[in-house]
């Protein structure tokens, strides 16, 4: 994802990942043609790519999804991952002008992300990026 090559993304994992489940294959490659379709302007498509990558997410135990953020090593949480689609989808909604949509979007990205913070340590660095992500919402 940080590449950005998502082409060879879904080459990778449709060729499979050893100890991958079936599962977790179909969500990432889910996220991954949200990606692509995002990159290529279509965002509708990528709006319901990406609300079909969370519903997958919201279904997942949160041990399955708190994981490390490649981008800045920090560990990220289930609503962190919710809220920075729903932010996402958000904005391709809003692309498309559909205001509606994007509101809504929005403030579900913002509950995820309170939940996140509610549950984040006093004073962790994990907290302080939550804190930013909420900040950039507004």
């Amino acid at each position: 994802f940080l590449a950005e090559d998502f082409d060879y993304a879904l080459t990778v994992v449709n060729s499979g990942i050893e100890g991958m489940e079936s599962e977790w294959k179909e969500m990432l490659l889910t996220k991954i043609r949200a990606h692509q379709a995002a990159s290529a302007g279509k965002n509708e498509e990528a709006a319901r790519l990406f609300q079909q990558f969370m519903d997958k997410i919201k279904a997942t135990d949160e041990a399955q999804v708190g994981a490390q953020d490649p981008s800045t090593g920090l560990r990220v949480t289930k609503d962190e991952v919710l809220g920075l689609n729903a932010a996402r989808i958000s904005n391709l909604w809003r692309l498309v002008g559909n205001t509606e949509k994007s509101k809504a979007s929005m403030e579900e990205a913002k509950t995820h992300y309170a939940k996140a913070l509610a549950t984040s340590k006093e004073g962790s660095e994990e907290r302080k990026a939550i804190q930013k992500k909420i900040a950039e919402l507004e």
